[in-house]
């Protein structure tokens, strides 16, 4: 026999159930409330480690960990020709070909000539192209050797001959000396290179004044040095 249960009853089951059913869904929000706050933590963190690690650092802290010679390319100029001898430009090129350890080897080309000197009794004036290479032996010591054709050279109103002499010719130098960093950064460092011990010769002159002048068709061995100036990148 089946007895109806009182309306008390079930109006205390059905308060029962509305407060347990508010309570878990309290305690769940607050679960859900410290995982959301947990995770945007979480995010926080990671941001302020990416923006961290992606800041430009100042360069001067890292200059002893950067190897100048890690940079492929070069450019310099010299700063010694066109005071000594005078009325003479080179501009170089390099491009680093091998590298093993310390030692490294770089293609080295330019253009090299002379503006309106005075040589052998007249005004001379010549357009040469470098070609040549570079070896690093230990940081910054090289040895550099290389060719200068002469596309095209005039000595004009030479007084030992009374003549002008043109053509073209070839150019051979060899130095030795050391590359200097003055300033290193992240992409790029400016160099000195200092070459001051060196020799060099010329080679052929299509019409050879010295043998006018001095009887011979050979011109002595030269004395050959330069200071350039440039930047590393």
């Amino acid at each position: 026999m089946k007895t109806k249960a009182p309306n008390n009853y079930y109006k205390s089951a059905y308060s029962f159930l509305i407060i347990n059913s508010l309570f878990l869904l309290k305690i769940s929000g607050q679960t859900s409330d410290s995982s959301l706050a947990s995770l945007n933590t979480d995010l926080q963190a990671d941001s302020f480690i990416k923006v961290v690690s992606n800041t430009p650092q100042n360069n001067s802290l890292f200059d002893e960990e950067i190897n100048i010679f890690d940079f492929k390319n070069s450019v310099e100029g010299s700063i010694l020709l066109p005071i000594a001898p005078g009325n003479e430009i080179s501009f170089k090129y390099t491009r680093r070909i091998w590298k093993k350890e310390k030692n490294s080897g770089e293609f080295v080309t330019g253009i090299h000539f002379h503006l309106n000197s005075e040589r052998d009794g007249g005004t001379y004036d010549d357009y040469q192209i470098i070609l040549g290479y570079r070896h690093f032996f230990w940081k910054g010591l090289n040895f550099e050797a290389g060719l200068q054709p002469k596309i095209y050279y005039r000595l004009e109103n030479a007084t030992f001959s009374d003549r002008t002499h043109e053509g073209y010719g070839l150019f051979v130098y060899s130095m030795a000396g050391y590359q200097l960093s003055l300033l290193k950064k992240q992409k790029y460092s400016l160099i000195v290179n200092v070459q001051p011990v060196g020799l060099a010769y010329s080679a052929y002159h299509s019409d050879n004044w010295a043998k006018d002048a001095e009887g011979n068709e050979a011109d002595d061995l030269l004395y050959f040095g330069n200071i350039s100036v440039g930047i590393r990148f």
